[in-house]
């Protein structure tokens, strides 16, 4: 058993929520979205921005 399981860590930390601005909105949107979407994530687009999430999640 690993050391962490051990210790009571033996879930998979996860994120809730993560902010990130950029200069480039478009350029931004090309680097992340191909990551993003092969993980299952949708892209939002509202204007100025832009948002991912998991359709099942809000």
């Amino acid at each position: 058993m690993p050391a962490t399981a051990s210790a009571g860590l033996d879930r998979m930390p996860v994120f809730d929520h993560l902010g990130v601005s950029v200069d480039d909105l478009a350029r931004g949107i090309a680097q992340f979205h191909p990551v993003l979407h092969a993980l299952g994530i949708e892209r939002h687009d509202a204007e100025g921005s832009v948002s991912w999430q998991r359709d099942d999640e809000t």
